[in-house]
Formats: structure tokens, C-alpha cells, sequence
């Protein structure tokens, strides 16, 4: 976001700033960027099975909704400071 001259911790606080959490906004968003990058990998590189004992691991439709709404949440709020930046 640097690059683009667009503050991170602006990001984070639109995306996440209606949580009632005692982590910061941007522990948060890196939190669930980080867990959607792992998991992500887990599906592309492992075929969504386990390293040790190739058990094929579940994902609950809760969990989905969740990665979805987080990920619009994420993307928003970059769009939005973007435009707002122009």
C-alpha cells in the first residue's frame, strides 16, 4: 500500500474499526490476511489435505461466509481510501 501512497493503518481501521476487539485494527486485518493466505495455500499446494497424514481437512460454510465478508471488507475499504486519495 506504501507504494501506492496509501496508509495501511487507514485501511485497516475502515475495514475492521466497528469490531469490538481489544487487538488493533491492523492486528486484525494482518491476522485474517494471514489466515486466508494459509489456507489458501493448504487448498493450491496441498489439495486441501494435511501434510503428515494427507487427511483431507473441512471447511464449514460459516468459515466461508466469514473469508468472504472480511475479504469485501478488506477490498472496500482499499477502494474507498484510493478514490478518497485521488
Amino acid at each position: 500500500m506504501d507504494l501506492l501512497g496509501l496508509d495501511i493503518q487507514v485501511i485497516a481501521d475502515r475495514a475492521f474499526c466497528k469490531n469490538n476487539s481489544s487487538e488493533t485494527t491492523i492486528t486484525q486485518m494482518r491476522k485474517i490476511v494471514r489466515n486466508l493466505y494459509k489456507r489458501r495455500n493448504v487448498i493450491a499446494h496441498q489439495s486441501n489435505r494435511g501434510h503428515e497424514d494427507a487427511v483431507h481437512y473441512q471447511i464449514s460454510k460459516e468459515q466461508v461466509v466469514e473469508f468472504i465478508e472480511n475479504i469485501e471488507r478488506i477490498v472496500n475499504a482499499i477502494h474507498n481510501v484510493a478514490n478518497e486519495h485521488d
